[in-house]
């Protein structure tokens, strides 16, 4: 009953389109003759009516017991697409048909929708707003086929009127069929220029009659037909038919609805700010998101509310699914955690040959994969035009004992020509995701009680300063998770004498170079200091480490430890006179490098290696700063520094300032590989 609602009410509105559905049986048939109705040579024309307009219509029936509907109507012949609002015996709706997408939506209440495709043959179609080929493809009726204005000849003009108090010109048709004949009364208002109104110019109609019989072939009887439609606020042109009244409301999921215009993928890069509102639990947490597909990196900086575990403070959470490791960090306390991932352990896993992934850019925040969402058209969300895009399902599984019933999700996407974010996204013409809404009932496990509970579920997700350029890797540093004995600290002399060096980019180059040579990974190398004093050569601090000091889960090929990094940059030294085989990108576009020099390899147990060279190195400590000076910076730096981590931070800083003057010289050392891949470091 529901679902042929609207277009059972809108053909009774407009039912003298093709015919009557009410009356009374056993009367007397009326029968007007078409050709006595013709116009004078001096009568005005019976009006057409605009291709676009919206307009309110009253129609009572007195006939089959008095009764009144009254509908909001839009006719849009230009946009291809018709709405009709209705209000009737306690329910609400609307019939929206869009021609160019073949998609009839009809609409009961704020909860139900269901959708037919645009065919000649659907019932209420014709009677409401009509077909037509137009070049061939389906189009909406004309406006005056639709009001039966369209034969202006056949009409008799029958005088003037008011109606309302409004002057109108009054004609009357005749329409006949084998099983029906009625007489038609139009009323338009005049152009008089004695009267002002807040109507356009152009006449508009005030009022139309039917009266006449129609045959019951059912019943074996004739009914009589008595029907007023009355017209208020007749509005004309493409103010009257906004695009906001043909798109179908936010968050009512319509069943059977093409998908329309893809969902876009978010890109392989991108880094925002989210908040999040749940309005079950009265809470709003930020966090700030880093993903990086090409290296399977993710990170999530968050200060979550309603979470006793993890409110008390700033929290990080990075991921590395090469190595299925995830880093828990208390940026308050610098407490360091580190697990394996857990396959479906959080949104942004999936399950790969029965292992964790990171998942896909096109299906990072979805319940499902992004073909299945469907198209929901254009609306404003904080003052942004965006797209919508809705997903439903019954049943949706979370992670092991999760699932959500019920689940609907909401995506909206600025438009193209909105420029949204920072950096590279405000440069391109790609569309940023700008709000993700879920609502539905979940199913989960609490981890305190180990028991099952269930509760209702409505979220927001609104992004803020979208960037959809690669993040820099410093923010995958998990140097404060390195403990002693876990890293080497390695110091580089890059040659920049006429190059302008982009030191925004030096870092990201740097780990790009180390990486590629050594084929450790991006987490491995960290606490990157650049001394820029001297202005022919760059001295380069930094941490090659070992990623965990826990028990990995079984990989297809172990890491490179840093012990082998290190190796391969000694070896590389000892060959090439100091030189290493490899070069760093220094400019903003890339064009020039240079070929760096290692100058320094130490561990906690003293030097590696430290660069032959030929300007007299004294075994000396002339740099001017005593033991207790560098004691004294090392401590400023422990209190200034320590989220950067505590060891690292004090073993770079301090030795900075002897390697920039060259002055420093370490105890003599011997170097050998032991099969247990230790250093050994004698005087």
């Amino acid at each position: 009953m529901a679902v042929s609602l609207p277009v059972v009410l809108l053909s009774i509105l407009l039912f003298f389109a093709y015919g009557a559905t009410s009356g009374r049986c056993d009367v007397t048939p009326v029968v007007c003759d078409q050709l006595a109705y013709t116009l004078g040579p001096t009568d005005p024309r019976l009006p057409s009516l605009p291709s676009q307009f919206s307009t309110t219509v009253q129609a009572v029936v007195q006939s089959r017991g008095p009764g009144e509907i009254s509908v909001r109507e839009y006719f849009d012949d230009v946009g291809n697409r018709g709405r009709m609002d209705f209000a009737y015996n306690g329910t609400s709706g609307y019939l929206l048909v869009d021609y160019e997408s073949l998609q009839i939506f009809s609409v009961v209440g704020a909860t139900e929708c269901t959708v037919r495709v645009v065919e000649e043959s659907n019932p209420g179609l014709r009677e409401t707003f009509g077909f037509r080929l137009q070049e061939g493809a389906p189009h909406i009726g004309t406006a005056a086929h639709f009001f039966r204005t369209n034969d202006t000849d056949s009409v008799l003009f029958m005088g003037q009127e008011d109606l309302r108090g409004i002057p109108c010109n009054h004609w009357q048709s005749c329409y006949t069929l084998s099983d029906r004949s009625y007489t038609i009364d139009y009323y338009f208002s005049r152009n008089d220029s004695n009267w002002t109104s807040s109507y356009r110019s152009d006449p508009v109609p005030v009022m139309i009659i039917v009266n006449g019989t129609n045959e019951d072939e059912s019943m074996n009887s004739t009914r009589s037909v008595l029907n007023t439609y009355t017209f208020v606020d007749f509005n004309v042109g493409p103010d009257s038919v906004p695009d906001d009244v043909f798109r179908v409301p936010n968050g009512l999921s319509c069943k059977g609805r093409a998908p329309g215009m893809p969902l876009p993928s978010l890109p392989d890069y991108f880094s925002a700010f989210f908040e999040a509102v749940d309005e079950n639990n009265k809470t709003v947490s930020v966090f700030r998101e880093f993903y990086d597909f090409k290296h399977t990196l993710f990170r999530v900086d968050f200060y979550s509310a309603g979470d006793s575990d993890l409110s008390t403070g700033p929290h990080t959470f990075i991921q590395d699914f090469d190595l299925e490791t995830q880093y828990v960090i208390d940026r308050r306390y610098g407490n360091c955690s580190i697990y394996a991932i857990e396959p479906q352990g959080a949104f942004d896993v999936s399950v790969v040959n029965g292992t964790a992934a990171l998942v896909t850019s096109s299906q990072l925040f979805l319940l499902e994969d992004g073909s299945n969402y469907t198209y929901e058209g254009v609306s404003t969300v904080r003052g942004v035009e965006v797209d919508t895009w809705v997903y439903y399902t019954a049943f949706k599984t979370l992670r092991s004992g999760s699932n959500m019933t019920d689940a609907l999700h909401e995506v909206f996407f600025t438009r193209p020509e909105w420029k949204i974010g920072t950096h590279s996204s405000a440069r391109s013409s790609e569309s940023s995701l700008w709000r993700s809404r879920y609502t539905g009932t979940i199913t989960y496990v609490n981890d305190t009680t180990n028991s099952s509970e269930t509760r209702q579920f409505t979220g927001t997700y609104d992004s803020f300063a979208f960037d959809s350029g690669p993040p820099d890797q410093d923010v995958f540093d998990t140097s404060v998770c390195v403990q002693s004995g876990q890293f080497y600290v390695v110091g580089l002399f890059v040659p920049v004498t006429g190059i302008e060096v982009d030191f925004s980019k030096l870092p990201q180059n740097l780990r790009t170079a180390i990486r590629g040579f050594t084929g450790v990974r991006p987490l491995q190398v960290g606490n990157i200091q650049v001394d820029n004093g001297d202005a022919a050569e760059l001295l380069v601090v930094f941490h090659i480490s070992n990623l965990s000091n826990v028990s990995l889960p079984a990989l297809p090929s172990a890491p490179v430890s840093a012990f082998q990094a290190i190796t391969a940059l000694h070896d590389s030294a000892v060959v090439n006179n100091n030189k290493l085989n490899f070069k760093i990108a220094l400019s903003t576009d890339g064009k020039q490098s240079a070929r760096p020099e290692l100058v320094y390899l130490r561990n906690e147990n003293g030097t590696v290696y430290h660069r032959s060279s030929s300007s007299g190195d004294s075994d000396s400590d002339d740099d001017g700063l005593s033991d207790g000076a560098i004691a004294g910076i090392a401590v400023w730096m422990f209190i200034l520094g320590a989220g950067l981590g505590v060891i690292g931070t004090l073993g770079v800083l301090a030795l900075m300032p002897c390697l920039r003057k060259r002055s420093f010289t370490p105890a003599k050392v011997s170097y050998k590989k032991h099969e247990d891949e230790q250093v050994t470091v004698s005087e």
